[in-house]
Order: structure tokens, then sequence, then C-alpha cells
């Protein structure tokens, strides 16, 4: 048990974020040997990266009970690593949801979802024109810096330490790449959860108006072929009173009476995306006047519309409150 807190305070320290006030001792359990693999984008994701993505997702694990037990928190935890850290894929796991698994099926399913994640806000972050720079680089190579030197301190092998926290094929200049990596996604993460300013939510509002804003419209649709008739339909049009009575007008003697108790020629808070092509340029694209009617040939039939209202949605944004 005193081997199992030794590797536990290793772990914590190898975490992407330092932040451990209390070094471990010398100590080494083996080389980790993952017994799960994973496909990305129908590619295998390199037996490096899968690992230390591992050794991350213990590390996670592990960093709660010593954030909260201290030195107390080895004989808290559900498994036993005191002999070798590869014992746990034969350990059944305790984790809600895991019970009929191992911990290391465990620790291999926390490293996909975070290789996912990380992967999710890295390809975000590049899209958005985000790259890894300078900082993210510096930060990298200070974590790594600060491995090495605790190794170097503690005459600890650091080969042989980075082969137990990270596998075999743990190198220097991989997993600075992947604390790299690691850096962008947080950096970005970051940029998602920052609260937009009146000032950005109205730039971003101006430069997606058309997808954002609401209208309200009269509608009445006529045959293919009766142009004629929906021309005259528009031309006796003076107000919206008059579209709601015309329609009635024109509707066919089955439908009249719907048309007399309801009022179906409004249609309320279309979005773009609710109507058909040729409609979303006549009624958004082309900045339509209130109250100006329009004749539109559609795919199957001659459309009457009417814009009556275009509204733009109020953007309330959140403060934190201390």
């Amino acid at each position: 048990m005193k081997i199992l807190k030794k590797l536990m305070i290793l772990l914590v320290l190898a975490a992407l974020i330092i932040g451990c006030s209390k070094e471990p001792e010398n100590n080494y359990l083996g080389n980790l040997k993952v017994g799960y693999t994973m496909k990305l984008d129908d590619k295998e994701v390199p037996k490096a990266k899968f690992e230390f993505f591992y050794g991350r997702a213990l590390t996670k694990y592990l960093n709660q009970y010593y954030s909260a037990f201290s030195d107390d928190y080895a004989s808290i935890v559900d498994f036993n690593i005191e002999k070798d850290i590869n014992d746990l894929k034969n350990q059944d796991c305790t984790v809600t949801g895991y019970t009929d698994k191992s911990w290391e099926y465990y620790f291999a399913d926390q490293a996909k979802k975070d290789i996912l994640e990380v992967e999710a806000l890295v390809r975000g972050a590049k899209t958005a024109g985000y790259q890894i720079n300078a900082d993210d680089k510096k930060k990298a190579r200070s974590t790594f810096g600060e491995l090495e030197s605790y190794c170097k301190e503690n005459k600890i092998d650091f080969e042989d330490y980075l082969h137990s926290t990270f596998g075999l094929e743990a190198t220097k200049d991989n997993l600075i790449s992947y604390y790299e990596e690691a850096n962008l996604a947080s950096r970005y993460a970051a940029v998602l959860l920052k609260e937009p300013t009146d000032e950005e939510v109205e730039q971003y509002y101006l430069a997606n108006k058309n997808d954002i804003d609401t209208i309200n419209i009269r509608y009445f649709a006529f045959a293919k072929d009766d142009k004629a008739k929906a021309d005259e339909f528009a031309q006796k049009i003076r107000s919206e009173a008059d579209f709601k009575q015309m329609a009635v007008d024109y509707s066919s003697d089955d439908k009249k009476i719907y048309y007399q108790n309801n009022d179906l020629s409004l249609r309320q808070d279309l979005r773009k995306s609710d109507l058909p092509e040729y409609l979303q340029s006549v009624l958004f694209d082309q900045a339509l006047p209130i109250n100006s009617v329009k004749v539109v040939e559609g795919d199957s039939s001659i459309d009457v519309v009417m814009l009556v209202a275009r509204e733009q949605p109020v953007y309330q944004i959140g403060r934190a409150h201390v």
C-alpha cells in the first residue's frame, strides 16, 4: 500500500495541469501496456497517444482522491497496483456503469472520451483560425521540464518513469506534442465558454440576421396555371385586412368555411429555414419592405405572400454574480 501511495503522487505530477504540492518518492512499477486500441476517422490512434491519454485518465482519477483525502487516499481507492500497474486488467471496476468491466477497460474508455474531446476542440480551434502558439509550446515544455527535474532530483530514471506512466512508446517529443494539443484545446474551450459582449452579439447578429430573424407573413397559394388569378388577387390588396378577406373570397367552396372561421392565411414566427428556397430569397435575402406583396412562382404553385413583420430576437447577456 505504501508503494501505491507513492505511485499515486507520482501520477498526479504527470497530469496535464501540474497543480500538486506534494512531491512523490522514487518508484517504478513496470512498463504500462494497455490492452485496448482506438480508431478515429477510420484510422488507428497511435499507441503512444492512446497510452498517454490512458495515463492521463488514471492520473485524473487518482487526483480526485489525493485532493480529498491527502495521505489517506491510497487506502480509499478500489483497486490495487502495488506490484504492477498492469494489474488493472485483472480487477473489477466499481464505477457505476462499468461494474461488469475491468479497471483497465474503464481507464481506456476515459482515454477514448478525452481523445475525442481534445480532437474536437483542436479541429474547432483550427477551423476558427487558432493554431498552437508560442505560449502553448512554452507551457508544454515547462510541464515536461518539471517532470524531468523531479525525476533528476529524486534519482528516478526518467525513461522508466515515462514508460511506467505513459507506456513504452512515450518519448519527450511525442509527449510534448500531446501537451501542446491539449493546451490549444484548453485555450479554445475557454474561448467557447467566454460570455460574448453586447458588441460581439450585435456583430454576430448583423452577419447572420437572415438566419436568426423570424417573420410573420400572409400566404395564399394558387394552382400552377392560375398566374392571372394570383396577379388579380395581389393587385386588390391594400392592407393586411384586405389579404385576410381576399383569402376567404378566393378559397375553394370546400375550404371557404375554414378561412372564414380561422385565420389560415397568417403564418407566424417563421425562420428562413422553415420556408422553401424560392420564398427564402424573396422574404429574407431581398430585404422586402414590410406590407409588401409579391407573387412568386413556386415548385408546384403560384404563391401570393405579404411580409407582415420581421422580428429580431432579444438577447440577454448573462453576467456572473459573485
